[in-house]
């Protein structure tokens, strides 16, 4: 089977599309008539080529891939009509599927352009006069540079927009938790300050107790069991008080590194705009990101605690935004 004769297999379901009525104008506000232009002037072009059987056949004129091209292209577009025919609302939510289809099929005019176009050239320049063949191939040249360049700028214009949206969703969601940060980070300030005085209570308590001791001294009593339950209670109260002292001094430990802790982070969180803001390249953008990230997600040393953790745990974390 010849080139020709597989473009013709797929022609039949082509020709009997009705492009009035992909509008789909019964479904309101979902129907495709703001994409109607882009999938009527496809059709014309498709049309067009297609009709074109005695140059088309010309194997020694038209190489065989540009009639494989034109077929699929074809085919393809056989394919997005059923899509649009079938075009269900009631079928989950029809605002993204509607979206997405016309997406493809945007993006299918300029594949098929791009693609076709040699075709394009061909076909009409058999069709002028040899005399004006120099003429028709740079007026069609012309018209398909200028259609790839306006989609090349359209596609770069997208890009820039989407990245500034990326930044400003960054900085914006950073100061947002930089807030969460700050607040923790007045928790433990305010319950490092009632620690901090329960532990001067404590201590006050100790050396007034010690005070108290010396001042009278082992019990007189001359019953031992007595002077057994004596001392044992003035031990197990002084315990107690030291008990009391060296919770509270751990727990102000505790809350003064959490707030020390969460400080920096919200320090990180607030200048990661400017430095984001200052980087010239994505490269910059996400050793900054990194960097943050492991200013959050790491321990972090204060000094308020003996035994401070050495696991890092931002590497695992940067290791994700790297493969995203």
């Amino acid at each position: 089977m010849n080139d020709l004769a597989k473009l013709k297999e797929v022609l039949p379901v082509f020709e009997q599309i009705t492009v009035a009525d992909l509008k789909r104008t019964e479904l309101g506000v979902f129907s495709f008539d703001e994409i109607f232009d882009t999938i009527g002037s496809t059709y014309e072009l498709l049309k067009n080529l297609a009709n074109q059987e005695d140059v088309l056949k010309e194997d020694s004129y038209i190489p065989s891939q540009l009639v494989n091209s034109l077929r699929d292209n074809v085919n393809t577009f056989n394919n997005l009509a059923n899509k649009v025919r079938e075009f269900d609302v009631k079928a989950g939510d029809p605002t993204p599927r509607r979206q997405n289809l016309i997406d493809e099929i945007k993006s299918f005019k300029a594949s098929a352009i791009s693609q076709l176009h040699p075709l394009v050239a061909l076909v009409q320049l058999r069709q002028l006069d040899p005399a004006k063949y120099s003429v028709g191939l740079q007026t069609m040249q012309g018209e398909v540079q200028s259609i790839l360049k306006k989609l090349k700028e359209k596609d770069e214009e997208a890009s820039k927009t989407l990245q500034k949206i990326k930044d400003v969703s960054a900085s914006s969601g950073a100061e947002a938790y930089a807030h969460v940060f700050s607040s923790q980070a007045t928790i433990h300030k305010n319950t490092a300050k009632w620690w901090l005085w329960a532990g001067v209570a404590f201590f006050a308590i100790l050396v007034l107790y010690l005070i108290y001791l010396l001042a009278n001294g082992v019990p007189t009593s001359e019953d031992l069991v007595h002077a057994i339950r004596d001392i044992s209670l003035r031990v197990l109260f002084l315990i107690a008080i030291y008990f009391a002292l060296t919770q509270s001094i751990k727990n102000y430990n505790v809350n003064k590194h959490l707030q020390v802790v969460n400080e920096h982070r919200q320090n990180s969180l607030k200048t990661f705009e400017a430095f984001l803001n200052a980087a010239a390249t994505d490269d910059v953008k996400s050793a900054v990101l990194l960097q943050a990230t492991k200013s959050i997600f790491d321990p972090g040393k204060t000094g308020y605690l003996q035994k401070e953790g050495q696991v890092s745990y931002s590497f695992s974390v940067a290791d994700i935004f790297k493969k995203s």
